[in-house]
């Protein structure tokens, strides 16, 4: 066979290594833009949460900071102004935010029954008579501190599902007592589900 007469060489070998080394490098890259424009995304999307951290204004500012040093420009835009909206766009290697992204709040929109609701992160014990989240109007403050939403797999449904729940206290489709109740055997049920 050909490959039988075919000597590797210490230049060979070289040759190889530097090419498997830039593939290294640029794959790696490629992934990290990849989950740099997920969690972009995943802060539009308002059908899943699939990630909390999207809510925290901080992670956004962080991920925005990213895509300059990866060479990204990143603009102002009134456009974008009304809301938290970031558009990424890899073919210009632009980033648009919003001009006023100093002052908003991180939030996230998201549909649950074809009602829009607002979601927001904040922090308190789970000894709390509503331990997973609060309502506030069409704003579901969600808890930290749950450790349901602490599993990144399944937090969307856990966040839809305690959203319910909470919905249906605030319209007295359920009473407190239920809710607790249920509360207690979604916690015992889906004990392997934490952290």
């Amino acid at each position: 066979m050909w490959q039988d007469n075919f000597n590797f060489s210490p230049d060979y070998e070289e040759l190889q290594e530097f090419f498997r080394d830039k593939l290294r490098k640029w794959s790696a890259e490629l992934d990290k833009l990849d989950n740099l424009e997920k969690f972009i995304v995943s802060t539009e999307d308002k059908k899943y949460v699939n990630d909390l951290s999207v809510l925290v204004k901080s992670n956004v500012v962080d991920k925005i900071h990213e895509f300059e040093k990866r060479g990204f420009k990143v603009s102002e835009s009134e456009i974008y102004s009304n809301g938290p909206s970031i558009i990424v766009d890899k073919e210009k290697r632009q980033v648009m935010v919003p001009k006023d992204l100093d002052t908003i709040e991180s939030s996230k929109t998201i549909e649950i029954n074809n009602k829009a609701f607002t979601l927001k992160l904040d922090l308190w014990e789970i000894t709390d008579d509503f331990p997973a989240c609060k309502m506030k109007g069409n704003m579901i403050i969600i808890n930290q501190n749950y450790p349901l939403f602490k599993n990144k797999k399944f937090v969307d449904i856990f966040v839809k599902l305690h959203s319910l729940l909470i919905f249906n206290v605030e319209n007295q489709l359920i009473n407190k007592n239920l809710y607790k109740s249920i509360l207690k055997d979604i916690d015992s049920t889906f004990s392997d589900y934490k952290y």
